[in-house]
């Protein structure tokens, strides 16, 4: 492999632009997602955009309002998932807001999501490599890969 060739330089570039474009992805579809349907569309989408950062709702509320926008039931639909703050940590004082803000949320199957909230080693060392994959530039190769299970 030629580190110093055209085509390896190329295809990092292309690997990095890809990656930094996929980041704000997950939080976009969410702040789409939790627009709501009352008010004009600036209303709606300075909404939307602010549950990406603070979100006081109860978590029953969020979810069923993300299901209904993806047109999915909660069963066979896709599951939203707490990526960098878990849910378990809401009662041990991490506020409301934070732990259900968009930026929190990522989209995965039904099986990964319930797999991960279990408190077992596994689970817990699949949360960490997702959440690392979620916080850095791999996040566009780590979480297709590791939503597909």
């Amino acid at each position: 492999m030629n580190r110093d060739g055209t085509a390896y330089y190329t295809g990092e570039w292309f690997g990095t632009g890809h990656s930094l474009l996929m980041l704000p992805a997950g939080p976009g579809v969410n702040a789409v997602a939790q627009m709501g349907q009352r008010g004009t569309l600036i209303q709606r989408v300075s909404r939307g955009v602010g549950r990406l950062f603070w979100d006081g709702r109860q978590w029953p509320s969020v979810s069923g309002m993300w299901t209904q926008w993806y047109g999915f039931n909660r069963r066979f639909g896709p599951h939203l998932h707490h990526v960098i703050f878990p849910q378990r940590l809401g009662p041990w004082g991490m506020p409301p807001g934070i732990i259900n803000a968009g930026l929190n949320y990522m989209p995965m199957t039904p099986w990964i999501n319930s797999y991960m909230n279990g408190l077992t080693w596994t689970s817990l060392g699949v949360q960490f490599v997702y959440t690392g994959g979620y916080l850095t530039q791999l996040s566009a190769i780590v979480n297709p890969i590791i939503s597909l299970f």
